[in-house]
């Protein structure tokens, strides 16, 4: 879904907005499968990332490396 795709700003960072009202969402980064799902520093899985709507509308989001880069980011 287009909504929930990460855009880039001027700076470089990804960042995410959403306009909801209460409530929140868990979720995953991926390039598009599971396959190519962000890793921790040393390769492991990461938990589900939260956002809470209200509390900021938007997110931006630092990633470590991918699943399917051996790792590496």
């Amino acid at each position: 879904m287009a909504a929930y795709r990460f855009r880039k700003n001027d700076k470089g960072q990804y960042y995410l907005t959403n306009q909801h009202c209460g409530g929140g969402m868990e979720y995953k980064i991926t390039r598009g499968s599971w396959k190519t799902v962000e890793v921790g520093m040393e390769g492991n899985e990461v938990p589900n990332r939260v956002l809470n709507f209200g509390f900021a509308d938007t997110v931006y989001v630092d990633l470590n490396k991918w699943r399917d880069f051996g790792g590496n980011y």
